[in-house]
């Protein structure tokens, strides 16, 4: 040890056996370790105080949305709900409310544009399917019959949640009632009946399924009848020409 280090105190000096590591290297170990250590613990206080704030004012802001949704009396009030509080579970109950108001009151053009808006702010939701549902019915309501078809078969498949599968069949199968096709009619309810015997809808299948076998019938016995069983046409009563007299 040179004579400068003995005048230096212990404590500045390099690391010895008796005082542990130097003033220097204490400094260097905070800034290479423990300081970035606080810095991520001050960051990750900060995000969890913010997603408490945003949590609490995302909470504070769907309470508020469902006060004024118990509040609301018209359709008007539904609308205003589904703009003001969007992508909030209060907006898809509001959207939800005011289709149906739309559609039962025969207006099916502003109903649909309603169920579309649901489904844009909630594709994923799991009462999503709920919205193609009444965008069937909507498109059923306007005489659009094929396109009404195909969204109900879309949604009549076994892998469709139970809410929606046994409506949906129903209307596939009203559909082709409506569209004149009766035979194709008969057998969407038929398989219906054969396939979900014990589904709530299924009594509405059978009466469907009676109605449309008694149009069948009458179409036959129509078909079938004899020609003297027909009304009389026009021609049929109008004398013959009187044939020449072959004796004279």
């Amino acid at each position: 040890m040179n004579k400068k280090d003995q005048t230096r105190p212990a404590a500045s000096r390099g690391v010895t056996a008796a005082h542990g590591p130097s003033r220097d290297e204490i400094i260097r170990a905070v800034r290479e370790y423990l300081l970035p250590v606080g810095i991520g613990l001050i960051i990750g206080l900060a995000i969890f105080l913010g997603l408490t704030v945003y949590r609490y004012q995302r909470e504070r802001r769907a309470e508020i949305a469902f006060s004024k949704l118990s509040q609301a009396r018209d359709v008007a009030a539904l609308e205003e709900i589904a703009r003001d509080y969007a992508h909030t579970p209060a907006s898809f109950v509001a959207l939800l409310g005011a289709a149906a108001t739309y559609y039962h009151s025969d207006q099916f053009g502003m109903a649909l544009q309603k169920y579309n808006e649901l489904l844009r702010q909630f594709p994923k939701h799991l009462l999503s399917p709920l919205g193609r549902l009444g965008k069937a019915y909507c498109l059923e309501g306007l005489g659009q019959l094929e396109q009404a078809r195909a969204a109900f078969e879309a949604l009549s498949s076994n892998t469709a949640p139970l809410f929606v599968r046994d409506p949906a069949a129903i209307g596939a199968a009203r559909c082709l009632e409506e569209m004149q096709r009766p035979d194709e009619a008969r057998q969407a309810y038929q398989r219906f009946v054969d396939s979900h015997a014990d589904s709530p809808w299924a009594p509405l299948a059978r009466t469907a399924l009676l109605y449309v076998d008694q149009d069948l019938r009458v179409a036959d016995r129509q078909e079938t009848a004899a020609p003297w069983a027909l009304p009389p046409q026009p021609g049929d009563l109008s004398p013959s020409p009187a044939e020449p007299d072959s004796g004279d």
